[in-house]
């Protein structure tokens, strides 16, 4: 994501329902307004999955994911 230009601000702990990973890091970080959520699983509630990127589980982050994360922050 460095690579690419994009800045990367985190992650998430570790649990089994990642809707409430990603609330709960965002309400510890009340500061971040703009951000796009990667994940290889679409596990996400309404107003979050607008901003998910589905990435590759085999492949990991390609080409076109990064210009859905692009089109998300800009």
């Amino acid at each position: 994501i460095r690579e690419a230009g994009i800045p990367y601000i985190g992650i998430t702990r570790n649990l089994k329902n990642r809707a409430t990973e990603v609330g709960d890091w965002l309400a510890a970080h009340p500061e971040v307004t703009a951000y796009a959520i990667l994940d290889d699983i679409a596990q996400f509630n309404p107003l979050q999955s607008k901003r998910f990127v589905k990435t590759s589980y085999e492949h990991g982050l390609r080409e076109k994911d990064l210009r859905a994360i692009e089109a998300i922050l800009y």
